[in-house]
């Protein structure tokens, strides 16, 4: 069998698209997006985590693998620009900006790279940053906390309430991360 009988990768992922479920599409494009960059086609593996992130925002594991995949394989005189346009963008979205945990992932991830870069104004300026961000976080728990004591103190049914909410919003936090956790088991 020669080297011209291989059926073209993108041909492949077209196929597996239309034979997979589509709870299994994203992970099939995520992956196909970081072997492009492996394989030394950073643009064609951005176009395919640009559509995955432009359509699932609140996906932060798919968020995660994209940083990663530009930081280490982004290539071009342009890397660390197109790294810190990403990092920008990720925190700018108010889908990410709702959820710490998510926040601090993009902080966290985004600190370590300007400190390889050996970006120390850049760094200071990210620790500003976490510290606005975290003050306004707690502002708004202080405040919706506040509410929530007002509220509560007319009689036990509202503090009921507010407990079954807090499960509820707990578990779909939970969810989440089981869906993030489902997507890496399946990769290993």
């Amino acid at each position: 069998m020669d080297a011209h009988s291989f059926t073209p990768a993108k041909t492949i992922l077209q196929r597996a698209l239309q034979a997979l479920p589509k709870s299994k599409h994203i992970n099939i494009i995520t992956k196909y997006g970081s072997l492009e960059y492996k394989h030394g086609q950073p643009e064609s593996g951005r176009t395919m985590f640009e559509g995955v992130v432009t359509n699932y925002p609140k996906r932060m594991d798919v968020w995660s693998i994209y940083m990663d995949m530009e930081i280490k394989y982004g290539g071009g005189k342009d890397r660390a620009s197109q790294a810190r346009h990403l990092f920008e963008r990720c925190l700018a979205l108010d889908e990410i900006k709702k959820k710490p945990k998510k926040m601090k992932l993009v902080f966290r991830k985004y600190m370590e790279f300007e400190q390889a870069q050996g970006n120390t104004a850049k760094l200071a300026e990210l620790r500003k940053r976490v510290e606005q961000y975290l003050e306004t976080a707690f502002k708004q728990q202080d405040n919706s906390d506040a509410s929530e004591g007002e509220s509560g103190e007319s009689g036990d049914e509202s503090h009921g309430s507010n407990e079954s909410e807090g499960e509820s919003s707990g578990s779909g936090e939970d969810e989440e991360s089981g869906e993030q956790e489902s997507d890496s088991e399946e990769s290993n």
